[in-house]
């Protein structure tokens, strides 16, 4: 080969080493620095500086988001949970539950209220209430609340419930001679419970079963002989005692307030009434009042209700007891129990055996037969998961213990009523406390549990995308040298096809015998000792070594126009060595007959 031709050859490579990676200095110099971590990344894995930087960032958003995840998903310190007015059995129980809190570090701050119905639009709304030092507000909402079970609320159906923690029994105390069904309570004084309490909405489901005239009084009606109404009487009894001048009959008669016409009461609708005078209140109207449970404790015991109706939702139990010791008071028993419980799905039985309260006094003389809902747990869909399992552990530690009403270990029981039981108490009741929380203490517990959640499955996802990319890229960049091979190929198809065509021309007949098609591996170039690459006598010359060499000249030139990565560079340069063995071959076979 010449000189020129030499100069050309080294050219031609330099020209590829230049513009066959990226990055590289230039050809036979070594880098005069330590590569920068991108270029090691592109080296180490074979990939180029886009996709390299599309993979550093694929890994940092991802990374970034974990973080981000594992930051929110952690369980806040603090809970709020409604219960019930103050010194009543729900709010008893908020403070219990508190206090077991406190023990893994979640500050509970548990909120009074009237009742179930209070504590269902705390979970539901915000509801703003006015600061004691005035001015500012705040938002009083709550993330668990204590609610009975059969309670009804617009949009309750987007809560869910953590199960049912207690027994709620109805306690109907009343004066005067034993009565047997419920019905025998008409044209009396009745306080049913404050407005908002679940207490008074069964007071009033069970009154107008049992024909009792609960609606609200009709404002228009003045023959009161003909209309149905109720008087509702929102007053205490210190209240009662100044605005109403006699009673009619004695206490457990059906007594009735005679009053003056500028007395006024509050009605269900929030707004006042004239209360009639007994002249016009037809016979047997019962006088519902919406009290609280103090005041109708304290008026039952001075005489001047006739029943009161309790639970423990706004009741304390040491109203009850004494109620219960009380000489000329007594706790309706239903026979009809079971009756009530096929009637309302949400009620079950309860059986207050005799001499349970105090054996020697033998009170109650016989076993009560008593009716009520079931108490749940309510709390927001958004509740975190920890604090699910950790209000669930409270309530079997709180109501877990036998009582005069359930056995030990009844409650809390995955028992559904209005509200479905959310995921994270179905699998608490399925599996118990999860695994890090049984043998970890609860903060590191909570980081190992995280850390699971969060970033195993990062890694999982990221781990299989990120081993996938090299392949894809090497796949890219061979896709970009296998079209040359082909192009390679097809000049060596069309050497052998003149070659043949010319051994047609002179001797008339195919002497595709004395060729063979040559490997493309550099080893394989040279021929050995005593072997020829092909005949000495060709038969290809003229336009077809011009037009086959203008070919391989195309090609090379392509081919140092493409961009290999560094990591690619001994298929490159392979390539390059496979145009010089083919260009080879066409100078060989294409060089005129000796």
């Amino acid at each position: 080969m010449s000189q020129e031709q030499n100069r050309g050859e080294q050219g031609r490579y330099e020209t590829g080493t230049k513009g066959g990676h990226d990055g590289g200095g230039a050809a036979g110099q070594p880098a005069s620095k330590p590569p920068r971590p991108l270029a090691m990344i592109m080296e180490v894995f074979g990939l180029s500086r886009t996709v390299t930087i599309m993979a550093v960032l694929f890994v940092a958003i991802v990374v970034t988001a974990a973080i981000f995840f594992f930051v929110l998903s952690a369980p806040p310190t603090t809970i709020t949970i409604t219960s019930g007015p103050e010194g009543s059995g729900f709010h008893t129980n908020g403070l219990r539950y508190a206090a077991i809190l406190a023990r893994y570090g979640i500050q509970a701050r548990v909120l009074t209220s009237h009742g179930s119905l209070e504590n269902i639009e705390r979970l539901l709304v915000p509801k703003k209430k006015e600061r004691p030092s005035g001015g500012q507000s705040e938002t009083e909402w709550a993330d668990i609340g204590l609610v009975q079970s059969g309670v009804k609320h617009e949009g309750m159906e987007k809560l869910v419930s953590l199960g049912s923690v207690a027994s709620q029994p109805l306690m109907v105390f009343y004066r005067g001679t034993p009565i047997e069904v419920l019905s025998e309570l008409a044209g009396k004084r009745l306080a049913v419970g404050a407005p908002g309490s679940g207490t008074r909405a069964l007071a009033l489901t069970l009154l107008a079963t049992n024909g009792i005239d609960t609606r609200p009084r009709d404002h228009k009606t003045t023959d009161h002989k003909t209309a149905d109404h109720r008087t509702t009487d929102h007053r205490t009894p210190e209240q009662q005692d100044k605005k109403t001048t006699n009673y009619e009959g004695a206490p457990g008669e059906g007594t009735r307030p005679t009053a003056t016409t500028d007395d006024k009461t509050m009605t269900d609708h929030g707004g006042t009434e004239p209360v009639a005078r007994a002249s016009n209140l037809a016979p047997g109207p019962s006088t519902l009042l919406d009290w609280e449970p103090r005041e109708s404790y304290k008026a039952l015991l001075a005489g001047k209700i006739d029943a009161a109706f309790l639970m423990g939702e706004d009741a304390s139990g040491a109203m009850m007891r004494e109620l219960l010791r009380a000489p000329d008071i007594h706790l309706f028993s239903f026979k009809q129990a079971a009756a009530y419980t096929r009637r309302f799905s949400e009620l079950s039985v309860l059986d207050l055996p005799e001499g349970s309260i105090d054996l020697g006094k033998d009170i109650p003389p016989q076993t009560i037969h008593l009716i009520g809902p079931t108490v749940e747990l309510a709390a927001r869909p958004t509740l975190h998961p920890v604090l699910s399992d950790l209000m669930l552990e409270a309530a079997k530690e709180v109501h877990g213990r036998a009582t005069l009403l359930q056995n030990r270990n009844q409650f809390p029981a995955a028992i559904e009523h209005d509200l479905p039981i959310s995921a994270d108490a179905a699998r608490w009741y399925k599996s118990g406390r999860s695994f890090f929380y049984r043998y970890l203490p609860f903060w590191l517990a909570s980081v190992v549990r995280r850390v699971v959640v969060v970033f195993v499955p990062a890694i999982v996802v990221m781990v299989p995308i990120l081993r996938s990319l090299p392949r894809l890229y090497q796949w890219r960049i061979r896709s970009r040298l296998y079209p040359w091979y082909r192009a390679l190929l097809a000049v060596e198809g069309e050497l052998f096809r003149e070659e043949r065509r010319g051994t047609r021309d002179e001797g008339g007949e195919v002497q595709g015998s004395k060729f063979k098609v040559q490997s493309l591996r550099p080893e394989d170039r040279s021929p050995k000792s005593g072997e020829g690459v092909h005949s000495p006598q060709s038969t290809v010359h003229g336009a077809a070594r011009e037009r086959l060499l203008g070919r391989l000249d195309e090609i090379e030139s392509g081919v140092n126009r493409i961009k290999i990565p560094a990591s690619f560079a001994d298929q490159f340069y392979g390539l390059r060595e496979h145009i010089d063995f083919v260009r080879e071959l066409v100078e060989e076979r294409t060089s005129p007959k000796s």
